[in-house]
């Protein structure tokens, strides 16, 4: 027999483990606990909800990087894959007032980060999401021998 859920206990229970992790810290600074996939990619590719709430899903950064610097590169890479562009690199965005960079190898890192939550919590096993993630590493250049045998 399947269980009910109202929304509210479906969307407590999805969010359990980024509660756990914004939870976990408690330095000086103003962090949140967020996404390496994220929610606007879990939902584009059809990811599962059990797969984008993985515990590896979540880590703690400061505001800035998560709302900005992520939230472009994301854009960036999502944009790229509709695209159907050749490749993508760094590129200078400005945040209140100030110039930004964002490095090809920022971006490397973030897709670096994807491809090992993927493989951990069985997003990777989505083809359309598997699409994604490789199509950006190759964007990218980088090595794909981080995909371990996943084709």
């Amino acid at each position: 027999m399947f269980q009910r859920f109202t929304l509210l206990e479906f969307e407590m229970s999805y969010r359990l483990h980024q509660a756990q992790v914004a939870a976990s810290y408690n330095g000086p600074y103003n962090t949140h606990a967020s996404h390496y996939i994220s929610d606007r990619e879990m939902g584009h590719f059809g990811v599962s909800r059990s797969a984008g709430n993985h515990e590896s899903n979540y880590r703690n950064c400061n505001a800035f990087t998560n709302q900005s610097q992520h939230n472009r590169i994301d854009n960036t890479l999502m944009q790229a894959h509709q695209s159907r562009s050749g490749s993508v690199g760094g590129f200078s965005y400005q945040h209140e007032g100030n110039g930004c960079y964002v490095s090809r190898q920022d971006m490397v890192d973030r897709v670096s980060h994807k491809i090992e939550v993927a493989k951990a919590s069985g997003a990777i096993d989505n083809a359309r999401m598997y699409n994604y993630l490789h199509k950006s590493a190759d964007r990218l250049n980088m090595d794909m021998r981080i995909f371990n045998g996943y084709n």
